[in-house]
């Protein structure tokens, strides 16, 4: 999970971290590991070759790609 707030008031950017204020269930985690999918929705292409780009491990010959624009 990530929050990106564009708050700039420390006590927003407080309520905007907020979220992670629950815990998972060991049952939750079972169902959530047990997800098969692996899905990248933005693989920031753009940046392959980058010393820090964060996704070596794809094989972009078996990727489907899709596009959202009609």
């Amino acid at each position: 999970m990530a929050v990106i707030p564009k708050s700039v008031r420390p006590e927003r950017v407080k309520e905007n971290l907020a979220v992670f204020d629950f815990t998972l269930s060991q049952d939750e985690m079972n169902k959530l590991d047990s997800v098969k999918t692996r899905m990248r929705l933005f693989l920031f292409d753009f940046a392959i070759g980058h010393p820090f780009y964060p996704f070596e491990d794809v094989d972009q010959s078996k990727l489907k790609m899709v596009s959202l624009k009609s």
